[in-house]
């Protein structure tokens, strides 16, 4: 039997060699369509037009209330290519108080502090972001009932689970929507004077585990 070569392709490269650069693109494009797809949900949600005029730009808490990075690492189950917290009272920040308000208005002259914690990791198999809103106000479970629902309508998926539960005091309701090529978990809830969402979209589709996504936001939730 003829021994089987690796023939070279018209780049000159060896076909073996070229399908793994085709697959190390593939990855790539795949982590670029993760974020781009994750900022898109995020600015059809909580798009500004129409928001009235806020004058404070920083929280008046100064402590942040993060999702620590090792800890958005284990849920993700991969390294992390980039990871921020920001205040949501600065307008520089990547999703502000003003786009907030734009979808739940009874946020407006209802915060006091606020801020986000976005994580976006990838490994050989998959591509996912995780954002977790902490905001201190005086309405916690209306506010935190609206940002969920704000987070879930109209999504271009099927809902396959709604949960609802209370884990180290922090009341909250879970969802997780699908499709072919993404999975979305929503996780919304409140602790004494915290309204908390963490939102978790996989391209392709993989689900973080629950359990550890509700427990990671409450005792995060302060």
């Amino acid at each position: 039997m003829a021994q089987q070569q690796n023939t070279p392709t018209a780049t000159g490269q060896p076909a073996g060699q070229q399908g793994q650069d085709r697959t190390r693109l593939y990855i790539i494009i795949g982590i670029i369509v993760a974020v781009i797809v994750a900022l898109i949900l995020l600015g059809i949600y909580f798009s500004s037009s129409g928001v009235p005029a806020l004058t404070q730009t920083a929280s008046q808490n100064s402590t942040s209330i993060p999702m620590g990075s090792a800890q958005a690492q284990t849920l993700l189950g991969s390294s992390l290519i980039n990871y921020s917290v920001s205040d949501l009272f600065n307008p520089a920040s990547p999703l502000n108080m003003s786009d907030l308000i734009s979808v739940v208005p009874q946020l407006y002259d209802n915060a006091t502090s606020g801020w986000i914690t976005v994580a976006q990791g990838s490994n050989a198999t998959s591509n996912a972001s995780i954002e977790y809103i902490a905001i201190t106000t005086s309405n916690v479970q209306t506010i935190s009932s609206l940002l969920g629902s704000a987070s879930v309508s109209g999504l271009p998926m099927t809902e396959e689970k709604t949960n609802t539960g209370s884990v180290n005091g922090f009341a909250y309701t879970y969802w997780l929507y699908s499709n072919s090529t993404a999975n979305m978990q929503v996780l919304s809830g409140w602790k004494n004077n915290d309204a908390a969402i963490a939102i978790i979209l996989s391209n392709p589709p993989f689900t973080v585990n629950e359990t550890a996504l509700v427990s990671a936001v409450a005792n995060d939730t302060p």
